[in-house]
Order: C-alpha cells, then structure tokens, then sequence
C-alpha cells in the first residue's frame, strides 16, 4: 500500500528578521496629522505632498530604515511601489531614498501622483 504524502503548505516568505511581507496597502511609517477642512494640509497648515516611489528592480523593505519611516506614511502598493505621504519635496525624498538605502538615481523614480493641469 502507497500513500501518497499529503502537501505541506508553502510557508510565506520572511525577511531576515522573520516578519511576513508586507499587506497590500499597507501603511507604515509615522502618520501626518491631517486638518480636519482639508486633508491635504497638516493642522498647522502645511501642504502634505503626495508621491510615488517605483523600484526599477526589487522594492526594498524600508520598515528597517528609521530615517524614511520618520519623514512621512509609506504605504504598500505591490511588489515595486511605494507611496509617500510627506511633508518635504521630491527632491529632498529621493537624496533621502539614495543615501538611506545606497541607491543611485537609476535604481528608483520618485513622481507625483497629481496630474498636471496643463495635461487636461
């Protein structure tokens, strides 16, 4: 008599230190205080900037790196895109992304996620 082995079920990938990758939409970093009339806008009336960030390779687990968590809300969009809810410019996120993860500008694009009016 065979038996034939029952599966075992795949077992989820972990990252080095055995946490689950991340949900889809899932949002980590340090949550903006948002104005209750305008959710665009911190308490104190600062504009809150909106950005994607593509991965051109592999998307890098950031929930390690303290020094991207602390400037805004990152948030899962699938296996190569972030996006960012900050309060500094596109420019100062990318030179943040490069020195914190040692990425060069060819590794990741940061983009806005508003449409450009002259688009329209």
């Amino acid at each position: 008599m065979f038996f034939k082995h029952k599966a075992e079920p795949e077992e989820i990938p972990h990252d080095i230190w055995g946490r689950e990758p991340l949900a889809l939409y899932e949002k980590i970093g340090r949550p903006i205080e948002r104005s209750e009339k305008d959710l665009l806008r911190t308490f104190d009336g600062q504009r809150i900037q909106d950005y994607m960030v593509l991965f051109y390779k592999r998307k890098p687990d950031i929930r390690g790196v303290g020094g991207l968590l602390y400037i805004g809300e990152w948030i899962n969009y699938g296996s190569k895109i972030y996006r960012v809810n900050t309060l500094i410019s596109a420019e100062k996120l990318a030179v943040l992304i490069s020195e914190e993860l040692q990425l060069t500008g060819k590794d990741f694009l940061v983009s806005g996620t508003k449409l450009d009016p002259r688009m329209i």
